[in-house]
C-alpha cells in the first residue's frame, strides 16, 4: 500500500493511523529544509522539504522534480506575496491530481504534495 492510499485509509476508518503517523514522524525527523524561492522559475532540489515563494516581481514557476525518483517525497509550496502566481509544474508534463501546472493566486495559501511514484498528488 502506498503513501497516498495510507493517507486515504486513515482519513476514512482509521486503521492505517499508526503507519501513516510513523511516516510523518520520520519524515519530519529526517527533512526539515525551509528555501526561499523568489524570480521566474525554482528547480525543486533533492534537499528541499518547505518552499516559501516571493512572487512579487512576477510570476513563479515551480518545476517538481521526476516522479521515477521522487516515491514517498512530500513537497510543500507556500505563497507569502500578494502579487502574481505561483505556478507548480509536473516535470517533463507529470501530473498533478491529473493536471500538468496547479496555480497559487491568493497570498499566504499553501499546498503539500506527495509523490506515490507515478504522480504527484495534493493532500
Amino acid at each position: 500500500m502506498n503513501l497516498i492510499q495510507r493517507i486515504k485509509r486513515a482519513l476514512i476508518d482509521g486503521s492505517e493511523a499508526d503507519a501513516l503517523h510513523k511516516h510523518v514522524r520520520t519524515f519530519a525527523e529526517t527533512t526539515s529544509v525551509v528555501t526561499s524561492v523568489d524570480g521566474a522559475t525554482y528547480a525543486v532540489l533533492a534537499a528541499d522539504s518547505v518552499l516559501l515563494c516571493d512572487a512579487d516581481t512576477g510570476d513563479l514557476t515551480i518545476t517538481l522534480p521526476a516522479v521515477a525518483s521522487s516515491d514517498k517525497r512530500i513537497v510543500q509550496v507556500k505563497k507569502i506575496t500578494a502579487a502574481n502566481s505561483v505556478i507548480i509544474d509536473g516535470n517533463a508534463g507529470e501530473t498533478i491530481d491529473g493536471d500538468t501546472t496547479v496555480t497559487i493566486t491568493t497570498r499566504y495559501t499553501s499546498l503539500t504534495l506527495a509523490c506515490d511514484g507515478s504522480a504527484w498528488h495534493i493532500i
